[in-house]
């Protein structure tokens, strides 16, 4: 099943609950926990914009979400 659509039965079942992005950097993230994640570099560096970049794209997936026609 496509993301789309996933989202979409999400969607159109009335769900309005939160939906969370995770993000992990080795730069945050504590040694141990980014071996046992397999995070091994710096995948982001301004959190506040990775969470404005993660934030516009629920947004635009949960809009075409309620959009979509299986």
């Amino acid at each position: 099943m496509s993301r789309l659509a996933s989202n979409s039965a999400l969607a159109h079942s009335g769900y309005q609950g939160p939906i969370t992005f995770e993000s992990f950097s080795s730069r945050v993230v504590s040694p141990l926990l980014s071996n046992t994640l397999c995070v091994w570099r710096d995948l982001w560096d301004d959190s506040e914009e990775t969470a404005k970049q993660a934030k516009n794209f629920i947004d635009l997936q949960w809009d075409a979400a309620h959009q979509f026609t299986p």
